[in-house]
């Protein structure tokens, strides 16, 4: 809790999931996507979900996730590269109920659906690529699943958070205000200081 429904919501009928539904034995999936930007296409939106086991290995053996837009020449387009390791007590993940897919030593971590929004206006004209990678760990015993949605255009009618702050809100005290329009509802959203992180849910349109 929360849930992840497997198809995105406020997007459309059908979501991209990359996985072999908890299978191990260094697998890694990976999707490209080829996109011209037009006019209509330079407010790139995506949305993801992550359920990763957290192996115990070093950083560089764990499954992780990434996802990235790269320019005709293969450079990654500044601020769109993310990438998940899996990892005990990850910021916005939550612990999956039951056993899930591991075990006592390699418990199974989620994030919910996440939106992003990103202007792709300065590669007008341009073919980018959009690439979502999921990998098991290097050492073949443990896996990591992501489901994926994505729109172009007007982000109007989707989900789109502004956030006011005030320096208060540095100092861990205050308030801060979180303006939300278009076709989620409920929708919900996280909260970090930094220490401690707590979950709110509203109307669509509300703030």
């Amino acid at each position: 809790n929360p849930s992840i429904p497997v198809v995105c919501p406020g997007f459309g009928n059908h979501s991209i999931v990359l996985n072999q539904n908890c299978t191990t034995g260094y697998v890694c999936e990976q999707f490209t996507y080829p996109l011209t930007i037009t006019p209509a296409d330079t407010n790139f939106v995506y949305a993801y979900a992550i359920i990763i086991e957290d192996a115990g290995h070093a950083p560089q053996d764990q499954p992780f996730v990434e996802f990235g837009i790269y320019d005709s020449n293969g450079n990654v387009i500044p601020n769109t590269l993310q990438h998940y390791v899996g990892g005990p007590n990850m910021p916005g993940f939550y612990p999956v109920n039951g056993n899930g897919c591991g075990n006592a030593f390699a418990p199974d971590q989620y994030k919910p659906w996440t939106f992003v929004v990103i202007s792709l206006a300065s590669y007008l004209g341009q073919t980018v690529n959009i690439v979502m990678t999921n990998a098991d760990c290097d050492q073949g015993g443990h896996f990591a699943t992501s489901y994926w949605d994505f729109q172009c255009g007007s982000t109007t009618n989707l989900f789109l958070s502004t956030i006011s702050t005030s320096d208060s809100c540095t100092k861990h005290k205050g308030t801060a205000t979180a303006t939300v329009f278009g076709g989620i509802s409920p929708y919900t959203y996280l909260w970090s200081n930094g220490q401690t992180t707590k979950t709110a849910t509203g109307l669509t349109g509300g703030t």
